[in-house]
């Protein structure tokens, strides 16, 4: 999740989000199939973790992002588009089989561009940020790959509708 003042992208934009309809955006396909573009909603995965120790949720987050930009290229690709370099770095270590190499070239701005992450009001705060870009409708958390279930669970607690 690109966000605004964090990140080289402005008008509340997230890798992958475009405005107006390309070839095989669901706002073209949608109007191929006689649907109104402004009834299709837009509900991306944000990988999330809570913890009121903020170090270990972001430690969890980092692992996360490796492990999708290192085994998967259409996700190195996307963060490549903003993060080129990092993306590289991480890539290039994790099909190294260097998995700590990998996580620790995940940066900062990574973590806060593509996630959320921080202690349970912190990410809150995040995912409330999220929540209000006009491109997304509605953010679907994703739990961290490999976390512990304390972490999950303390993830779902804080970031649950409603929570304040």
């Amino acid at each position: 999740m690109l966000r605004g003042g964090r990140f080289p992208v402005s008008r509340g934009r997230r890798p992958g989000v475009r405005r107006g309809p390309r070839p095989g955006d669901p706002a073209c396909n949608g109007t191929e199939a006689g649907r109104d573009p402004d009834d299709i909603r837009t509900a991306p995965y944000v990988p999330a973790a809570a913890s009121e120790d903020p170090g270990q949720a972001r430690a969890a987050l980092r692992g996360h992002l490796a492990y999708y930009v290192g085994s998967g290229e259409g996700y190195r690709r996307a963060v490549a588009e903003y993060f080129p370099d990092e993306a590289d770095a991480v890539a290039d270590a994790w099909r190294a089989g260097n998995r700590n190499e990998a996580r620790d070239a995940v940066t900062d701005g990574m973590l806060r561009a593509l996630g959320v992450a921080g202690t349970p009001a912190d990410a809150r705060d995040q995912l409330s940020e999220i929540a209000a870009l006009d491109a997304i409708d509605e953010p679907l958390i994703v739990l961290p790959e490999g976390a512990d279930e304390s972490l999950q669970q303390r993830t779902v607690d804080s970031l649950a509708p409603g929570r304040t």
